[in-house]
């Protein structure tokens, strides 16, 4: 399988990058009579937070099919970001079953270009995820 969020795959228009932060920890540290030093076990994981951030693209003959074009994709993480929690595969194959969106941060104003008849235009985004290890609500 191949990245994606919900079985779709957002980001592929252009070049992005997933970061993710370290997940929290649950830990008891304790100490046993009549022995040196401690020992510590993890009591549970918890979630994580993510960015995703990189550059949305569209191209069509005209510029405002190029802008409609990206609008659809900017629409499709907003309705992402609405709803889940949901499957994913990150740009370096992990996965879960539990992961939330925020809505996209653009960065930045839209860019524009030519590609042959065609225009190009890139907007570059920015969206927090959030990785429920394994709980649904939260």
């Amino acid at each position: 399988m191949s990245e994606n969020i919900n079985s779709t795959t957002p980001f592929s228009s252009g070049d992005h990058r997933w970061v993710w932060g370290p997940r929290g920890q649950a830990v008891k540290s304790y100490g046993i009579v009549g022995t040196d030093g401690e020992a510590e076990d993890t009591l549970s994981m918890g979630a994580r937070d993510g960015v995703v951030e990189g550059v949305l693209v569209a191209s069509n003959a005209s510029r405002s099919g190029a802008d409609t074009a990206l609008s659809a994709l900017l629409s499709a993480l907003e309705t992402l970001a609405e709803g889940g929690p949901y499957a994913w595969e990150d740009d370096m194959a992990n996965t879960g079953s539990y992961l939330k969106i925020r809505p996209p941060e653009l960065l930045g104003p839209r860019l524009y270009g030519r590609s042959g008849a065609s225009v190009v235009v890139w907007q570059q985004v920015r969206v927090r995820v959030r990785e429920l290890d394994g709980k649904p609500w939260g």
